[in-house]
């Protein structure tokens, strides 16, 4: 099974819940806070009924 990579909004969402002291920005140029965002991302998605051959085939419904 192939995992598709979080959006951008989903990876602030991430940042967001977090309450890190550093910008979005700043925080994804560094390696480890952007395994960290990437792996909250995922889990966001995971909970919350991410179906990600919809969004491979950019269905709008």
């Amino acid at each position: 099974m192939q995992s598709i990579e979080p959006d951008r909004l989903t990876l602030e969402i991430a940042y967001s819940r977090l309450k890190m002291n550093k910008s979005f920005d700043d925080a994804m140029r560094n390696p480890t806070y952007k395994k960290l965002i990437e792996t909250r991302a995922k889990a966001l998605m995971k909970h919350r009924g991410f179906d990600s051959k919809k969004i491979q085939s950019n269905d709008k419904d």
